[in-house]
């Protein structure tokens, strides 16, 4: 589920923001 972002990770609650902007 992360695009390219693997590279740092963030805490999920940070995931789920940025996925549901992403949508």
């Amino acid at each position: 589920n992360y695009n390219g972002k693997s590279a740092v990770i963030v805490d999920n609650d940070e995931v789920n923001k940025i996925n549901s902007q992403s949508i």
